[in-house]
């Protein structure tokens, strides 16, 4: 019997979302003093280390990371210094993208207050991190989206079959799962709890059916690798193993804490509620992938199973610290860029689900934080900024590209390749480079480049993974864990 099934034959279905949302942060020396000064705006140490940190790799592939990857963050401030002047690329501040930004600050905010300030590493606890890390192990995996699929491969797994002759005897379980292998991984470099799980395995060993934020994991190890320990491996290494186990305990305490916030509020989702929802919704975002902006005209005309005018001011949600109409849940999906597996209406019931409890969780953090006082908080407003800085002058240069684009349409009437596409990348590059050259000329710049040397950053794995982006977790749907520049302001002088 599948969820939307069960949903169908209950009264209510109880919910409590645990995923975290956690971020870490270096401790810095000099996390406010200000590293570099554009006209009217600032660099703080602390804002660097933070975009640096989560930046793009391509930033950071020159003989002086740090000195590229500032340079980069310099020329963004430039642009945006040229571009709020000017009325036609300024964003309000009830710009949608700033409203959500908004409510994750005050998410984010709850967790700090009651997690992050909670957490403490000993150098203890760093010693073993780095000993474990010198095993490596190199796993097979399984991954499903849902549950009734992952038991009955675990159960052909116990078997004791290889991973690699069991895809004809697991298709005909479902079609609904992978099933790949790793590189050798260390201990820290993927997320809890497959970290820990991953780790505490033996050779062959299978692991048990390993609940995520995306779906199921099934593991076993298949070979390990164990390297000796040096005299310096602290010193190289501490920073980045503070980091790995601070994202562990923040994991551990975050789920403690949403458990002791979420329990006391009795949250249900009421069953004919989530049912009529997902019948109205399915069809819409299996046409149109998301919410449009004539979202209430649209879900007149693609009514389904329910046809009464007034199931939108439903109480989907339930709870001692208020109710949640359909409504607000409908307008809360308009705003957020998610994106629904719609290969059937119970498919997407299962991803509907998920993503609720999320919404729920978020909704009653930023109800809380609200009446804490923390929406006028100033590190709210500086946040806001920053990303204020960095959507205005992407906009600008997706602009130029738009631009571009158009005229390769006009000028060459078939399909547009790789290769306009690097020519637009390289022409975008030079409009840009002669605009900062102007603009250099008239805008003062201050660089504390003393400040700049003294700033410790992780370097490690700098030309040694391919460009990868970093997201924040617990979110519905990914969004950049902080703001970086355009690798395209990185390759100009």
């Amino acid at each position: 019997m599948n969820e939307l099934q069960l949903m169908k034959n209950n009264n209510f279905y109880l919910i409590l979302c645990m995923i975290s949302i956690f971020q870490c942060t270096q401790e810095l020396t000099h996390p406010n003093q200000i590293l570099a000064k554009v006209g009217k705006h600032t660099i703080s140490v602390d804002q660097f280390t933070k975009s640096y940190s989560f930046g793009p790799s391509a930033l950071k592939e020159g003989p002086n990371p740090k000195v590229d990857y500032l340079n980069a963050m310099i020329n963004e401030l430039f642009l945006y210094e040229m571009l709020s002047q000017n009325p036609q690329y300024s964003i309000s501040q009830t710009d949608s993208r700033l409203m959500l930004l908004k409510d994750e600050y005050l998410v984010e905010k709850m967790f700090i207050e009651n997690v992050n300030e909670n957490i403490y590493i000993t150098d203890e606890e760093i010693i073993e991190s780095i000993k474990a890390s010198k095993k490596k192990l190199r796993i097979s995996y399984l991954f499903t989206r849902f549950i009734d699929t992952a038991e009955k491969c675990l159960n052909v797994l116990n078997k004791g079959k290889n991973y690699n002759q069991l895809t004809d005897e697991l298709f005909e379980i479902s079609d609904e799962f992978y099933i790949g292998e790793t590189k050798y991984l260390v201990y820290g470099e993927i997320d809890e709890p497959l970290n820990s799980i991953i780790f505490s395995l033996l050779p062959g060993q299978i692991s048990k059916i390993i609940t995520t934020e995306l779906g199921y994991y099934i593991l076993r190890v298949d070979d390990i690798i164990t390297d000796s320990i040096s005299n310096m491996d602290f010193e190289i290494n501490k920073n980045r193993h503070k980091k790995i186990l601070w994202n562990k305990k923040g994991n551990i305490l975050a789920k403690e804490y949403l458990y002791s916030f979420l329990s006391p509020k009795n949250i249900v989702v009421k069953a004919e509620s989530f049912n009529t929802i997902v019948n109205e919704l399915y069809p819409l975002y299996k046409q149109y992938n998301s919410l449009p902006n004539d979202i209430f005209k649209l879900i007149d005309e693609f009514k389904m199973m329910d046809k009464r005018d007034d199931w939108l001011d439903d109480t989907l949600v339930s709870s001692n610290s208020g109710d949640i109409i359909s409504r607000e849940i409908v307008l809360y999906l308009q705003r957020r860029p998610l994106f629904f597996n719609t290969k059937t209406i119970n498919v997407f019931a299962e991803d509907f689900e998920r993503r609720l409890a999320i919404i729920i969780r978020d909704h009653f953090l930023i109800n809380d934080a609200i009446k804490k006082g923390y929406q006028t908080d100033i590190l709210l407003e500086n946040e806001l900024n920053i990303w204020k800085n960095n959507l205005v002058v992407n906009d600008y240069i997706n602009s130029i590209k738009k631009d571009l684009l158009s005229q390769s349409y006009n000028e060459k009437s078939n399909a547009l390749d790789r290769e306009i596409i690097r020519e637009i990348s390289e022409k975008t590059k030079v409009l840009i480079n002669y605009k900062l050259d102007s603009l250099k000329t008239k805008i003062p710049l201050d660089v504390d480049k003393t400040l700049l040397l003294n700033i410790e950053v992780d370097d490690q794995m700098i030309g040694h993974v391919p460009e990868v982006k970093l997201f924040k977790l617990g979110l519905p749907y990914f969004r950049l864990a902080y703001p970086s520049p355009n690798t395209l302001l990185g390759i100009i002088n």
